[in-house]
């Protein structure tokens, strides 16, 4: 039996939004909420539109790129890609390991490291030397 397209399309629309509500339901859920969508084809067709392949050497600005060991072969790869990529002299790339925290995406499972690495980041972009006296 051959399944009509309108419900093959429901069926996956079905597995995505449990899959990812699941995995990141505050993240799914807005960009839902933003996009006014009630499923995930909509979020699907917007993430798309969120691409920066080919404009990563136009990023002239201070970057920290950061991921975890848990995350995957290919979020590392692509992080690692992305970072290489960067065209700012001043960019840095993190990688959490689950046992230390924070190898999960996000870094969900210690946002208290995510958050110490990422402010003392910022303190190092924004530092200013005192005036001269």
């Amino acid at each position: 039996m051959v399944r009509g397209h309108a419900a093959l399309v429901h069926e996956l629309d079905k597995l995505a939004t449990t899959v990812l509500r699941s995995a990141n339901r505050n993240s799914v859920d807005l960009v839902l909420w933003l996009k006014q969508a009630t499923s995930m084809l909509p979020m699907i067709e917007f993430t798309r539109q969120c691409d920066l392949s080919g404009l990563e050497a136009q990023i002239v600005c201070p970057v920290l790129a950061l991921d975890g060991d848990g995350e995957g072969e290919i979020f590392n790869r692509q992080a690692r890609e992305f970072y290489d990529a960067v065209g700012s002299s001043r960019k840095q790339l993190v990688s959490f390991r689950s046992a230390d925290g924070g190898g999960a995406h996000c870094q969900v499972d210690n946002y208290n490291l995510l958050q110490e690495v990422t402010y003392d980041w910022l303190d190092e972009v924004f530092a200013t030397s005192p005036p001269a006296s």
